[in-house]
């Protein structure tokens, strides 16, 4: 949250002096705000993210990761599935305020889990999910 107070900080300094219409505090937060989770968003990228232009599983499962990464509110506790695991609520209390951040997720957590997802599409990727699907009898089919 302090970090979000200083990115306002500065943004509202910039935007004072370069513009002749000036927003108001409440959009400007709001602006700030989008800024704020794009950026997050767009960290769900993997260390060595140059190889999904090469290998097309790589591509598929960052792919489906920045999907199942994008806020929708609605749709869990609306955070995208990353942040949403980190998330809990009382019992009985779906529709009623009060979640409980058991850990906020930040740009370097994103982009180590997007590097794993990432690697899910290696061929040690790939092994690694047949030989945990063969564990309970199942197997990774492919499309002819």
């Amino acid at each position: 949250m302090k970090e979000n107070r200083l990115e306002y900080t500065r943004l509202k300094d910039y935007l004072e002096h370069s513009l002749e219409c000036f927003p108001s505090e409440e959009e400007l937060k709001d602006i700030v705000d989008l800024a704020v989770k794009q950026y997050d968003f767009e960290s769900n990228k993997g260390y060595r993210f140059e190889r999904t232009e090469t290998n097309e599983r790589e591509l598929a499962f960052y792919q489906q990761w920045l999907i199942e990464n994008y806020p929708q509110p609605g749709l869990g506790h609306g955070q995208g599935i990353l942040q949403d695991l980190f998330i809990e609520r009382e019992p009985g209390d779906f529709f009623l305020p009060g979640n409980k951040w058991v850990e906020i997720i930040n740009d370097r957590d994103r982009r180590i889990v997007a590097t794993i997802i990432q690697w899910l599409g290696t061929n040690v990727g790939m092994s690694f999910l047949n030989e945990a699907l063969e564990r309970f009898g199942a197997y990774i089919a492919y499309k002819k």
